[in-house]
């Protein structure tokens, strides 16, 4: 749970132990269900941003949702790379089965 962001910002874990961030199948969980629970904040931010002389006035009306986006920019969750935290989440799942059912077939050989 530390490396996934959850509890310790990305930005202050060590960079010698940023790397298992990505061994960590809570990170793509966490990511996924950021983009769906503040799918609303980028949808308002987009609207805000296509009219570029409303943009200051944005950030006025809606002072919640600017600091969300900030939240999420800050947590290194990307909008449109959602299909890859989808196929990381499964493919560790399967990965991490696939090693824990090898392991326990080597243990149980010596078992039986």
């Amino acid at each position: 749970m530390l490396f996934s962001g959850l509890f310790v910002p990305v930005a202050k874990i060590p960079l010698s132990l940023r790397w298992a961030r990505y061994l960590c199948p809570l990170k793509y969980a966490i990511n996924l269900l950021t983009i769906v629970e503040f799918q609303y904040v980028k949808k308002t931010w987009d609207d805000c941003e296509e009219h570029p002389p409303e943009a200051s006035s944005c950030v006025a009306e809606y002072p919640g949702d600017f600091l969300r986006l900030q939240l999420v920019k800050t947590q290194s969750v990307y909008w449109d790379e959602w299909l890859k935290y989808l196929l990381a989440l499964l493919g560790l799942f399967a990965l991490f089965r696939i090693i824990a059912t090898i392991l326990l077939w080597r243990k149980g050989k010596y078992v039986f």
